[in-house]
């Protein structure tokens, strides 16, 4: 590492590395959250075809399987938030991998 200016060049990529790793870790979250998300809506929406399936009323299970559930699904992070809005100290760290409140998804419920 070289010392220029007074500055240690060192800590500079370091802090620089710290921010992109944060970066990294929110985008990586979002995506999987838009994973899960389909994830989840895919398996409920498998059950409730077996589940109307297992009735045996065709006319029921083909009404109700056109129909558009249009349910959300959001995978939040409720420490983050917390720690974003200063309701939880940060006695066990900064936020770990948002920092803005609305990516925690939590203002979206």
């Amino acid at each position: 590492c070289l010392v220029k200016e007074g500055k240690n060049e060192c800590e500079d990529l370091q802090r620089e590395a710290q921010d992109l790793q944060k970066t990294l870790r929110s985008l990586a979250a979002t995506v999987r959250s838009e994973y899960s998300a389909r994830c989840i809506k895919d398996d409920f929406m498998a059950g409730w075809k077996e589940t109307i399936g297992e009735k045996g009323d065709s006319n029921v299970a083909s009404s109700s399987l056109s129909l558009n559930l249009g349910f959300s699904v959001h995978c939040v992070s409720a420490n983050d938030y917390l720690k974003i809005q200063k309701i939880k100290a940060f006695t066990d760290g900064q936020p770990h991998t948002f920092s803005d409140a609305t990516d925690t998804q939590i203002p979206s419920l």
